[in-house]
């Protein structure tokens, strides 16, 4: 399934982003969605900063926005 981040309105979800040494270079391995689905972006944004405040320093690496929970597919705030 094809999806265009432009066009999602609702259905957001905040994933735990697991990266690892792949043999050939440090590349993301799998995610595993935290919460969600939120309504809006701006819920989920406001979720993700209070986990970057818990998280502390890389917080950036550890989650994202996911579009949809089923695909590779995040969004970068």
């Amino acid at each position: 399934m094809d999806i265009n981040p432009y066009t999602v309105t609702e259905g957001f979800y905040i994933a735990n982003m697991n990266y690892g040494d792949t043999g050939d270079g440090y590349k993301l391995i799998s995610s595993d969605t935290v919460e969600g689905p939120f309504e809006t972006i701006d819920n989920a944004k406001e979720k993700l900063i209070n986990l970057y405040d818990e998280a502390g320093e890389f917080s950036h690496l550890l989650y994202q926005i996911q579009v949809d929970p089923q695909s590779q597919l995040f969004l970068i705030p």
